[in-house]
C-alpha cells in the first residue's frame, strides 16, 4: 500500500544538545526538522508534518511570537519548505490529499497553509490542548496560532473519531502504551498511530511498513536515537519545554522497551541527525 516513503528536512534550529539528552556534551548543534512524504496506492500523496516554512518568519515578526524565534534560532531557506521539496519530487502542493500532524509545535505545522486541498489528521486531544492558546501561553507551548489555515476545522479529521484496533492493544506486540488504543488511520492497516504524549499533549507516533521494513515515527518523544536507546532524559532546563514530564518519561520508557524487544523496527525521532543517513542506507 505504501509505494513511496521519503525522509525530508524542512529547516533546522539551534539548541544546546545536552538540554535534550543529559548524556550529550554541552554544545550548540543544529536539530533538523524532519518531515515525511508517503505515496499511498489508494490514498495518494500524504505528508507527516511539514517542517518549517516561510510563514515562520511572517508569524514570528512581532512580540510575543518573536520569542519563539529567539529561543530556537532557525536555519531555513525557501527551497527547504515541504512545498518546494515535493515539487522536486514531481508532486504539486495542490495534489497532497492528507497531512498527518503529530503535534502542534511550530516546527511541525509551519507549512500547513501551503497545501490548500489537504485533509488534516491529528489527535483531538492535541488540538483541544492548543486551540485557545494565544500570546505568551501559546509560545510557552510551542504553538503559533497563525500557522493554522482559517478553514482548519472544516478540513480536519480527528483520530479519536475514526476506527481503532482495540484488540491490538490487548494481544499484539504492544505498540500502544498499556490501556491505550492503536488507531488505524485509514482503516486499511497501512498507517497505525499511538499516543506518545509528554513532549506535547496528544502527540502521536506513526507506524508503517515500506519495502518489508517496519518503521515507527515517534515525533519528539525523543530528540535523538540515543534518547530512546538508553532511556536518557533531558536536563532540568530541557524539561521546561515539555508539556508533561511524567508522561514524557512514560512514553520514552515505552519506546525504549519496545526497541529492545523489536530490534527490526526502525524507530525515527523527528530531530535526530542520524535519520537521513539511515534512510539512505536502507532504501537507496
Amino acid at each position: 500500500m505504501i509505494e513511496q516513503f521519503d525522509v525530508l528536512i524542512g529547516g533546522a534550529c539551534k539548541q544546546v544538545e545536552k538540554w535534550t539528552n543529559r548524556e550529550k556534551p554541552f554544545k550548540i548543534i543544529q536539530f533538523p526538522a524532519h518531515f515525511f512524504y508517503i505515496k499511498h496506492s489508494k490514498k495518494g500523496h500524504i505528508l507527516i508534518d511539514t517542517g518549517y516554512s516561510d510563514y515562520f518568519f511572517k508569524e514570528t515578526k512581532t512580540f510575543p511570537y518573536s520569542l519563539y524565534r529567539k529561543i530556537t534560532p532557525l536555519s531555513f531557506s525557501k527551497h527547504e519548505s515541504a512545498k518546494h521539496q515535493l515539487e522536486r519530487l514531481g508532486v504539486k502542493a495542490s495534489d497532497v490529499r492528507y497531512i498527518f500532524i503529530t503535534h502542534f509545535h511550530g516546527d511541525h505545522i509551519a507549512g500547513l497553509k501551503d497545501f490548500p486541498n489537504a485533509i488534516f489528521i491529528c489527535s483531538k486531544k492535541a488540538y483541544e490542548s492548543v486551540k485557545n492558546l494565544v500570546g505568551l501561553k501559546a509560545v510557552r507551548n510551542g504553538f503559533i496560532p497563525g500557522f493554522l489555515p482559517k478553514d482548519f476545522l472544516d478540513r480536519v479529521k480527528f483520530l479519536e473519531e475514526g476506527p481503532t484496533y482495540q484488540e491490538k492493544v490487548k494481544n499484539s506486540w504492544r505498540l500502544a502504551k498499556p490501556g491505550e488504543f492503536v488507531f488505524d488511520v485509514f482503516g486499511d492497516g497501512s498507517l497505525l498511530s499511538v499516543d506518545l504524549s509528554g513532549h506535547a499533549n496528544g502527540q502521536m507516533g506513526v507506524y508503517l511498513s515500506y519495502r518489508n521494513r517496519n518503521i515507527w515515527l515517534i515525533a519528539d518523544a525523543a530528540w535523538d536515537s540515543d534518547g530512546y536507546r538508553k532511556n536518557s532524559m533531558p536536563t532540568r532546563l530541557g524539561r521546561l519545554v515539555l508539556n508533561n514530564y511524567k508522561e514524557f518519561k512514560r512514553s520514552l520508557l515505552h519506546i525504549h522497551d519496545f526497541a529492545e524487544k523489536n530490534q527490526d523496527v526502525w524507530i525515527v525521532p523527528s530531530h535526530c541527525r542520524e535519520v537521513e543517513d539511515q534512510w539512505k542506507k536502507m532504501f537507496s
